[in-house]
């Protein structure tokens, strides 16, 4: 496949995003409040993917061709999903852009963006948990009032839910998404995610997947000036229609 798409990244990443609002920073998926196109794991901009399943295993290779920038691939990615059965899956993935910024940005040095993440899921049909682990380097960047800082993290994100029969399903966990060198002198040491999530969604459209939630927010979060984030209680739905599926072309 070929163009803005889901990068291998998300193979492995996307386990864990499946919060209504919430979540997905521990992962560093969608990178310095970006769609993690630009370093590819997220929505990747031009990028050229391979996927191929050899059994149980699935691998998924990548490269970008930017022309914003003047190298001739801008980054690589690979991942590796394992199928182990009974609805366990394992997986990692990796994460390469060559970054070529000729702004001053600080606690920037100079050299290229990766990310590795690696983890578990498990889908039994009514137990649904996913659980994965991450590191970066020069990935992430928040912007101060003095200055745009660039900073490594190491993340972790938990999701744990159970579906009934009547189309419930509660569900509950967490997302961090912790700074390591970061410069204290802009930003405030406390800064990072430190999210605890849960919530209840009824899914009333089995078809479609559509379905209304009430999901919250708690922890020790805090922006780049060290004010905690909000306790925030959210409700919603989410509709999904798929034109395939109304002309009847999916199973």
């Amino acid at each position: 496949t070929l163009g803005k798409q889901w990068g291998v990244y998300y193979d492995v990443s996307g386990w864990n995003d499946i919060w209504a609002v919430f979540g997905a920073k521990g992962s560093s998926t969608f990178n310095a409040g970006t769609d993690g196109g630009q370093t590819g794991e997220g929505r990747a901009n031009d990028a050229l993917i391979y996927r191929v399943a050899l059994g149980p295993l699935k691998l998924g290779v990548q490269a970008q061709f930017l022309d914003t920038r003047d190298r001739v691939v801008d980054g690589l990615g690979g991942s590796l999903v394992f199928d182990c059965g009974h609805g366990l899956r394992a997986g990692v993935a990796y994460s390469h852009a060559f970054l070529d910024l000729n702004q001053v940005i600080v606690g920037y040095d100079h050299g290229n963006a990766k990310a590795l993440t690696g983890g578990f899921t498990f889908d039994d049909g009514a137990w649904l948990i996913s659980t994965i682990g991450t590191w970066t380097r020069n990935h992430e960047f928040v912007l101060t009032d003095s200055a745009t800082v660039a900073y490594d993290t190491l993340g972790d994100e938990l999701f744990v839910g159970y579906r009934f029969a009547s189309g419930f399903m509660p569900y509950g966990g967490f997302d961090f998404a912790i700074p390591r060198h970061l410069d204290s002198d802009f930003v405030d040491p406390n800064y990072g995610t430190r999210d605890v999530l849960g919530g209840v969604r009824w899914n009333f459209d089995k078809q479609s997947s559509s379905f209304v939630y009430l999901e919250g927010r708690t922890g020790q979060t805090r922006d780049a000036t060290g004010v905690r984030a909000d306790d925030v209680v959210t409700l919603g739905m989410r509709l999904n229609y798929s034109l395939r599926r109304g002309l009847g072309l999916d199973p």
